[in-house]
């Protein structure tokens, strides 16, 4: 078969796949659009996300035929010839009859969602896969130095605490050391350990991990505390940046033009495996890219294109809005249609304080505390946890947390009648298997900002690609594109919104609230700045 008949024959035939945005991502590359119409893989997924996904295994499970490797004895790497093709005939066979007791499994709206949004969201993480997304090695090598750079500018082995810690113990001080650490923080800087499971290790003593010298610091500040925070987090973004680099991939692909000093790195996106069921990305893992605080790291990402800017699309507060719609809460409908800061509004109600002003020098403080709470709590959070993410006491926690349920008595009523196991549906159709209350609550509202992300991406993606600015990943509850010409960056994004933006009740009835996003732009993701647009 030539290449064109192969390109007619997978464009033109209904095909059914086992992992279809695998076999989509390979014919893609190969300027090959395929048709297929069915994902096995897929479907298993949506019957019973517990289940190994793989093709043998779920043979296996519905009792289809016997294992290929058992009947031969060989690794499949090793089949060849005549029994290779044996091997893809019977995988074929059993492709088509795995999708024919699946479908049947699924309920309607199983079936709805699997056809309108995961199917076509198979196509569009491939062509996200295949696109790549740029990162500058010198710009890597020169960020590594810099950190290198910042970590001795710390000069922690000269620390007066320090010093006195190595004649006490008799060896030089290892900074990687749980037992150095826990000495130096707690004996000799006399810090007190926090009361909470969060900062203490499985075998009970206290912690000395990032999370836990954060909260120390808002006990009281010292120079050395200080500075062995810096040190992880140094360490850290060195540590994450190696691995990133690792799968660079300097010669791009053949089709996209590569530009000097400039590799890209390919992650792979799956939707699932996790236990929120939200995109996962791997090999590697791009969620895990520095974010808040090392932020300012990601400047070694950049557009391939000399003229070009790096565009982010990012959801406004999407899974408090699901929240908000899931459980008809009056209060947050209320503060995000008359335009309030849910946020600033919450911390209004938990301080008792009526008025809050952006002037205000505890503004950014109880916007914080607001943040935490509207977060935390609903999401399964008791006060002892938000009295450790916020540095504060129980008993304040406790009146906090009083004050937020007497707010939310929907939302109260609401989660109340969340299982707390067995089978969790979402309004999307979807359903997961819960082993805990916060796994049931979590479900709808991540499985519902899953679904709109694959729509705005699946409705996005075309266009996106005729207007030269295509998709090149997605983060979390964000779009990240590559506009070729900063010229063109207001109308692009203009007609983005036309896509990405949903009105209430037009993608979910029973949502209320305008699911709007914000951009940013910058010429690294990095220095990516809010775009105002005006009507």
């Amino acid at each position: 078969m030539t290449k064109q008949e192969l390109k007619d024959f997978c464009e033109n035939s209904p095909l059914i796949a086992h992992h279809a945005k695998f076999e989509r991502k390979w014919l893609l590359s190969r300027g090959i659009d395929p048709n297929i119409i069915d994902d096995t893989m897929l479907l298993a997924y949506l019957y019973d996300e517990r289940m190994p996904l793989d093709l043998e295994s779920l043979v296996l499970r519905f009792e289809i035929d016997k294992p290929f490797k058992e009947e031969y004895g060989l690794d499949v790497s090793k089949i060849e010839g005549e029994r290779l093709r044996i091997r893809n005939t019977k995988d074929a066979r059993n492709t088509k009859v795995l999708r024919d007791i699946l479908k049947v499994k699924l309920t309607k709206e199983e079936l709805y969602v699997y056809e309108k949004v995961l199917m076509p969201a198979t196509r569009t993480l491939a062509l996200i896969e295949n696109r790549g997304v740029c990162i500058n090695r010198q710009a890597v090598e020169q960020l590594q130095v810099e950190l290198n750079n910042k970590i001795l500018e710390l000069d922690i082995d000269r620390l007066p605490e320090v010093l006195e810690l190595e004649k006490m113990i008799g060896v030089k001080f290892n900074i990687n050391s749980y037992l150095h650490r826990g000495v130096l923080i707690y004996d000799l800087l006399g810090y007190t350990p926090l009361p909470f499971s969060q900062a203490q290790t499985e075998g009970g003593d206290p912690s000395t991990q990032a999370k836990v010298l954060r909260q120390l610091l808002l006990q009281r500040k010292t120079e050395t505390l200080e500075k062995l925070l810096k040190f992880t987090s140094y360490t850290g973004y060195k540590e994450s940046y190696e691995g990133l680099i690792s799968f660079c991939d300097g010669c791009g692909r053949p089709h996209w033009d590569t530009i000097d000093g400039i590799d890209y790195i390919f992650t792979n996106l799956h939707i699932g495996g996790t236990s929120t069921g939200r995109i996962r990305s791997d090999h590697p893992n791009m969620q895990n890219t520095p974010s808040r605080d090392g932020a300012w790291t990601r400047k070694v990402f950049t557009s391939r294109y000399p003229k070009g800017l790096i565009v982010e699309c990012d959801y406004d507060q999407i899974e408090l809005k699901i929240l908000a719609g899931l459980s008809g809460d009056d209060k947050l409908i209320d503060d995000f249609l008359s335009g309030k800061d849910p946020h600033i509004e919450m911390a209004k109600v938990a301080f008792n304080v009526p008025n809050i002003k952006e002037s205000d020098s505890k503004y950014a403080d109880y916007r914080f505390l607001g943040k935490t709470l509207n977060y935390a709590v609903p999401f399964g959070r008791g006060a002892a946890g938000v009295a450790f993410d916020t540095g504060r006491t129980i008993p304040e926690a406790q009146v906090w947390l009083k004050r937020y349920w007497k707010e939310h008595s929907k939302l109260r009523k609401w989660l109340d009648n969340v299982p707390q196991e067995g089978i969790v549906y979402s309004p999307t159709g979807m359903k997961r298997h819960c082993d805990t209350w916060t796994q049931g609550k979590n479900f709808p509202i991540q499985n519902s900002a899953l679904i709109v992300l694959l729509i705005a991406m699946n409705q996005v993606i075309d266009q996106a690609i005729r207007l030269h600015c295509p998709i090149d990943l997605c983060i979390h509850d964000s779009i990240r594109f590559d506009l070729e010409d900063e010229t063109k960056l207001l109308p692009t994004i203009k007609e983005f919104k036309e896509y990405v933006e949903f009105k209430p009740g037009e993608l979910y009835s029973w949502l209320p609230i305008p699911l709007t996003v914000t951009f940013k732009a910058g010429r690294t993701w990095a220095d990516a700045n809010k775009i105002k647009l005006t009507s």
